[in-house]
């Protein structure tokens, strides 16, 4: 079984809940959120000073949904994602000639996500989550002040399972915070100087998964 089938039919269920949860008298609202996550790496070489690198990625994703029972609820999701990126390097060892490297890249990701809470009965809450989302690319960067910006002709596939843990500050509101998970990502570049095809699966877990947001219900 392929992973687009297994992803097929992990919505597939996640969908049939949904049908199935009709019947439950949870008390059934709609809900608004945003979540952001920031993560920031310096690589440093200790044998050349001049070799070094920093990447900033910034994250941030708004969202509705609606509760479909006491433990289900889906949701429509719009992400952005910013990423800088810099680099430097010595061109020949022992001379002062250092390239240096910029990249800004902006990605847009609409998707759908199914959440089903483990404890709904709690005010501290575990959640488990399913998504999907496809990805609009573009980039701009400069080698040594020569810029260069390409338009980008790219299609992009998300899905995966994260866990997450919210708190219900009041009846309304909920702080919400997603922990990381498993993902698989396909990519589709058609451009005609720079055509290529790859997936990826695999987990991300820790503080540069960590994302932190604010859920209100009406």
């Amino acid at each position: 079984m392929t992973v687009k089938k297994i992803c097929s039919l992990i919505f597939a269920l996640a969908f049939f809940q949904y049908l199935s949860a009709q019947s439950e008298g949870a008390e059934k609202r709609w809900f608004i959120g945003g979540q952001f996550q920031q993560d920031r790496i310096i690589r440093n070489d200790q044998s050349s000073p001049q070799n070094k690198s920093e990447n900033n990625d910034f994250r941030l994703a708004a969202y509705f949904g609606k509760e479909l029972s006491a433990h289900w609820m889906m949701g429509f999701q719009l992400g952005m994602n910013s990423n800088l990126y810099g680099s430097s390097s010595v061109l020949v060892s022992n001379t002062d000639q250092i390239s240096i490297y910029r990249s800004r890249s902006v990605t847009l990701q609409p998707g759908l996500f199914f959440r089903y809470t483990l404890n709904p009965e709690q005010k501290f809450q575990v959640y488990t989550e399913v998504f999907g989302n496809t990805a609009f690319y573009s980039s701009r960067y400069a080698r040594d002040n020569q810029v260069d910006k390409r338009k980008i002709d790219s299609a992009q596939f998300n899905t995966g399972l994260r866990l997450g843990m919210n708190y219900y500050v009041s009846r309304k509101f909920r702080v919400i915070g997603s922990l990381g998970g498993l993902f698989y990502s396909k990519i589709n570049n058609n451009n005609i100087q720079d055509q290529f095809s790859h997936s990826n699966f695999g987990a991300n877990f820790g503080l540069s998964a960590l994302a932190l947001g604010l859920e209100y219900r009406f």
